[in-house]
């Protein structure tokens, strides 16, 4: 990968360096936390740089990973008070192994002071060659070699670390434990001061801050950013290549926008990315000057790889789980969809049918209340049946009238689908009510017959902002369906009682008695004692009157009921029959009258002589 460096041979000026340009031995005080009291000489030397040890700050940022931890164990071995002395190796980061001899010092009435020698043992590389841990020099004839297996013990170490980084990174599936983990790996495993990772904006792609660890991770915001192509993170989103500064002071993309409580001396960015997916940046700060080298730069970028890969299988992980979850709910929602469907065309309940329409619906994720409103005669909403409104709130919408705006929304026929609070303020609704109902959401859609608008259907989430498009779909069809089944419900009302009120007339009527609908089926016959057509039993009850009379007969009563149902007047007709028992001729007088729009009145009775016949029966009388 290519490596944009930025001023990395710039040295201090020669005026603010110690005269031993290559030290040594190097004396070193310390608190008993480890940070730094003086220092001689105050700067190393390393690859042609000169690197200030920089009093205040703690002697394990200038160390490697293994030497911090071996530096804080004698540490703590002093302040317990139980070795005052001893002898470690510790090794500068990408510089010299030293053995150091730890004491402890103090003064009567002074703090106690920690006094580490270090005397070097392995010869700094070639700084044109810089060690990595991805190439080691070859063992040179002279040097301990105890000393250099030192070294590749560091460097397998290093590689463990990175391979066991990388296999957590691949086997997590959740991508907020991908970044956290790799942060907390990368800084606790290499010590390195500050490290985060960057993603961009879902909305504008800007850097957003998304994992960190370190020692500065409080004095962060909420979500911290940089604007698109901001400081040296911005810079890496826009041109993906890995940059190091080892100044910052000297680089203008570099900038630090909290300055009074984030030290940042030198920063080294990676992008993280495959291919051409880009999936953000990894950074390091440091408050020190040349803080990262070669090293550092293989170690982040072999972390960055493994990011990537591990960030892609999550999404890809994320990806089929979401499209497997949104099967499910279609699957679930086409069942539910179904079985309602099949309940509403077998229930002929009117009030059943509205209370399980509401059951069903709420029962679909998110959707938790609702109500079915029927407009009436002047145009307004009259609510019959509600599920999930508090009782105040069921009261003061139970009716609206035709200028209130959710009844002019309703006639205009269309759905809609919208946040409560965005709906204008109703002054029906109190405010404490509408306050304590909080709805969030609503669902408006209309039920219309024959392209008229007969009811509403309203739905509401107290817990969600928006409906799926997927359950917006089942709602949708479920309403289309509503307005046939309501008018269905209605039209078998008014029938039913439309049958009890001519039942009631025609018991009082002599003659022989049918009711009939326009496609010849019989819905009612009640004989006279005398009747000229007493075979009509009630087995014909249900079935078409063709069954019970030749097709010729049948055809004729058939075509005189229509005539009577679709000009709304009484029609008659004449049919001649033939007695077996008396062995003559005889008239039958019929006479249909249209009850409503499907049913007519057949009354039968014996005519007065011969009449021009419409038919003649064959079923004897």
């Amino acid at each position: 990968m290519k490596i944009a460096r930025a001023y990395r041979g710039v040295s201090k000026p020669s005026s603010e360096l110690s005269k031993q340009e290559e030290p040594h031995d190097l004396l070193v005080h310390l608190d008993l936390r480890g940070r730094l009291i003086e220092a001689h000489p105050a700067f190393l030397s390393r690859g042609g740089r000169n690197i200030e040890l920089a009093p205040g700050y703690p002697l394990g940022y200038y160390l490697d990973a293994p030497s911090q931890q071996a530096l804080n164990g004698c540490l703590a071995n002093i302040r317990d008070g139980q070795t005052p002395e001893s002898q470690i190796n510790l090794r500068f980061n990408g510089g010299k192994l030293y053995a150091a001899s730890i004491s402890l010092c103090q003064e009567p009435g002074q703090e106690r002071v920690v006094t580490l020698t270090f005397h070097p043992l392995v010869p700094e590389a070639d700084p044109e060659k810089p060690t990595s841990i991805h190439s080691l020099p070859a063992i040179q004839s002279g040097p301990d070699q105890d000393d250099y297996s030192q070294m590749l013990e560091r460097h397998a170490a290093q590689l463990t670390l990175l391979n066991r980084i990388g296999q957590e990174l691949f086997l997590t599936i959740d991508l907020g434990e991908i970044l956290s983990s790799a942060v907390q790996r990368l800084q606790s495993n290499f010590g390195y001061f500050h490290v985060a990772i960057y993603v961009p904006d879902a909305i504008d792609g800007r850097p957003v801050m998304e994992a960190k660890a370190g020692t500065i991770t409080a004095q962060f915001p909420p979500r911290h950013s940089y604007q698109p192509g901001q400081g040296l993170v911005g810079w890496v989103f826009q041109h993906r290549e890995t940059v190091l500064v080892d100044d910052v002071s000297l680089d203008p993309r570099c900038i630090n926008l909290y300055p009074d409580r984030i030290p940042t001396r030198s920063e080294l960015v990676v992008p993280i990315q495959t291919g051409e997916q880009f999936f953000g940046a990894l950074e390091a700060i440091s408050p020190l000057e040349y803080a990262f080298d070669q090293n550092d730069v293989s170690v982040f970028e072999t972390v960055s790889r493994q990011l990537a890969l591990g960030i892609e299988n999550a999404n890809l992980y994320h990806q089929v789980s979401i499209r497997l979850q949104q099967q499910e709910r279609a699957q679930a929602l086409m069942r539910l969809q179904r079985d309602l469907l099949a309940g509403l065309s077998a229930n002929h309940d009117f009030n059943e049918v509205l209370n399980v329409v509401l059951d069903t619906l709420t029962h679909i994720e998110g959707i938790d209340s609702g109500s079915i409103y029927l407009v009436d005669e002047t145009g307004g909403l009259d609510m019959v049946t509600h599920k999930g409104l508090t009782p105040a709130f069921a009261s003061v919408v139970s009716y609206l009238p035709p200028e209130a705006n959710k009844t002019q929304f309703v006639l205009q026929g269309h759905a809609g689908y919208m946040r409560y609070a965005d709906l204008p303020f109703d002054p029906r609704i109190p405010a404490d009510v509408r306050s304590h109902e909080n709805l969030l959401s609503l669902a408006v859609l209309p039920i219309l017959h024959q392209f008229r608008v007969i009811a509403n259907l309203t739905l509401g989430s107290h817990t969600r902002l928006d409906f799926p498009p997927d359950a917006r779909d089942v709602l949708e069809s479920v309403a289309a369906q509503l307005g046939p089944t309501i008018a269905r419900i209605r039209a078998e009302k008014a029938l039913a009682a439309n049958q009890a009120h001519s039942k009631a007339l025609l018991q009082a009527i002599p003659d022989t008695i049918l009711v009939i609908d326009s496609t010849g089926r019989l819905h009612h016959i009640q004989q006279s004692v005398d009747s000229p057509v007493s075979f009509l039993t009630e087995k014909y009850l249900g079935k078409p009157i063709q069954e019970a009379l030749p097709p010729k007969d049948a055809a004729v009563l058939i075509e005189k009921v229509k005539l009577a149902l679709s000009t709304k007047q009484i029609q008659m007709a004449h049919f001649k029959v033939f007695s077996d028992e008396e062995q003559h001729e005889g008239f039958l007088e019929i006479r249909i009258s249209p009850v409503d729009e499907e049913l007519a009145i057949v009354i039968i009775r014996n005519g007065p002589g011969p009449r021009p016949a419409g038919g003649e029966t064959r079923s004897p009388v």
